[in-house]
């Protein structure tokens, strides 16, 4: 658990940096995710579920090395996120 809250600040900060707008994480229970109450809210709540309670196999089949072995231009989340930032800043997200 502890893990996934590291990556979670990490994945705020890349997007602070891409966005230039201060982005932070917001841990939300599975169990309550499920009581948003929109389409799909009951599927991601127990997506979200299954990462955190199996959080080591979740993590250990996703093998990156694996991943560039089969794409050797896969890029790092940081590297990835700044693709897209013009259309990020520009669209629905960079008008809020």
């Amino acid at each position: 658990m502890a893990f996934l809250f590291w990556v979670s600040q990490l994945l705020a900060a890349v997007f602070t940096e891409v966005l230039r707008k201060e982005v932070r994480y917001n841990s939300v229970p599975p169990e309550v995710y499920r009581a948003f109450g929109f389409p799909g809210a009951d599927d991601l709540g127990n997506m979200f579920q299954f990462k955190r309670d199996f959080e080591d196999y979740y993590c250990g089949v996703r093998n990156p090395d694996f991943a560039r072995s089969l794409n050797p231009s896969l890029r790092d989340f940081q590297r990835g996120a700044q693709l897209p930032s013009r259309q990020l800043t520009k669209g629905r997200l960079g008008q809020r």
